[in-house]
């Protein structure tokens, strides 16, 4: 993979986490809203699903199945589709309401999880295979879901685009998702902090019904700011390598 130098003005990606950040605390209701309509429902059935299934190691597998694939599969697409498409939006000089991001996005939802279901099966088989291949897939695949919602492309020619965007810049958006990655354990660390005083007494059963309860207000934290930085990244890219 080349990197080409990026242009002078770029920012770095710590720079494009930190614009990320600001536009992130000046639109904080409306980022907020927007990953919160997967988010929230979905964390919701989670924390039934702790409180009410039965205390064993298979049920604790199962809870933890069922959160990752809906992450993968629902909550992510959705959020990162809503932020990307919103983000573009609004650097064009729009003012979109939730309800116009979702009217975009929700007619797409089909291509877009069948699309991230194929990188994410991609990225799965290549973590099998040597484990490298899959981190560098899990890189070159990342701007799959901003392709589908921005350019609608969908499947193969999502995915060949999200390659074609990346390759030239491969080192950037590989620290910035390092550091997207960073964000969401030091959110999740500190939440844990916060709330280990009040654990002392609290059983397994408890503790998991906490976990999945914590990690709503994660998500909604992190999740709009990663797919701030992403797709600004994205559109970036995209300026400089039209299709």
């Amino acid at each position: 993979m080349s990197d080409a130098p990026p242009s002078a003005d770029a920012p770095s990606a710590v720079g494009t986490l930190r614009q990320a950040l600001r536009g992130y605390r000046r639109r904080l209701v409306f980022f907020t809203a927007l990953v919160a309509i997967p988010a929230v429902p979905f964390g919701v059935f989670v924390v039934v699903l702790a409180a009410t299934a039965p205390d064993n190691r298979r049920a604790d597998e199962g809870i933890q199945f069922v959160e990752n694939v809906g992450s993968l599969l629902l909550v992510l697409p959705l959020a990162n589709a809503a932020v990307a498409w919103a983000l573009a939006e609004l650097q064009a000089g729009r003012r979109p309401t939730v309800a116009q991001v979702y009217g975009e996005v929700l007619p797409r939802l089909a291509p877009l999880v069948a699309t991230v279901l194929t990188a994410g099966v991609l990225v799965v088989i290549g973590l099998f295979a040597l484990i490298v291949p899959g981190l560098i897939l899990l890189v070159l695949l990342v701007f799959s879901a901003q392709v589908v919602v921005i350019e609608h492309r969908y499947m193969g020619a999502a995915l060949a685009r999200s390659i074609a965007l990346v390759r030239p810049a491969w080192r950037r958006v590989t620290l910035l998702s390092v550091l997207v990655i960073l964000l969401s354990f030091l959110v999740g660390a500190t939440l844990g902090l916060l709330v280990t005083p009040f654990t002392g007494d609290m059983d397994d059963h408890d503790l998991r019904i906490l976990s999945a309860v914590l990690r709503v207000p994660a998500d909604l934290v992190v999740l709009p700011i990663g797919a701030i930085a992403l797709t600004s990244l994205f559109l970036e890219l995209r300026r400089e390598h039209p299709a």
